[in-house]
């Protein structure tokens, strides 16, 4: 029974791989330590066109990877994450920062910059944050990851 699911998720999984291999901004993305064929196509399925989002701040938003901020009387108190916008997106590039922690040593020592001050699923949503940076880079200009860049912000 188990091969027989096997077999079915297989078939249903070679139209996305064929799909991939024709689009040149996959292979861009699979160049992110922690993003895979799968999480590519996700990812493009849910930014859609980059060129709806003015700038890394509002894809950054669209994803609710930005702090909640409340004002009043001219003080601000910032708290967690906004949760708003694709919860899809969001998990997508949790999950790739766990990865990349893993596979990439400047994801790693970002990560463990942040863990130092912080707690380790805040450090994780910060690194998920900054490999959604690199993602709008990318899609925005064109150009393949660069381990060097990505460790020198």
């Amino acid at each position: 029974m188990i091969d027989h699911y096997g077999e079915e998720i297989q078939k249903q999984n070679l139209p996305l791989s064929e799909k991939a291999e024709q689009d040149e901004r996959v292979k861009w993305l699979m160049s992110i330590p922690g993003i895979g064929e799968c999480s590519a196509m996700m990812l493009l399925a849910e930014i859609r066109e980059i060129g709806r989002f003015p700038d890394k701040e509002a894809l950054c938003s669209y994803a609710g990877l930005v702090p909640r901020v409340r004002e009043s009387a001219g003080k601000a108190a910032r708290g967690g994450i906004t949760r708003q916008g694709s919860p899809w997106l969001r998990w997508i590039l949790v999950e790739a920062a766990q990865v990349a922690t893993r596979c990439s040593p400047a994801a790693k020592r970002s990560y463990d910059r942040l863990l130092r001050k912080k707690h380790k699923h805040v450090a994780r949503v910060a690194l998920a944050r900054k490999l959604l940076i690199a993602v709008y880079a990318l899609l925005h200009e064109g150009v393949v990851f660069d381990e060097n860049r990505f460790a020198a912000v």
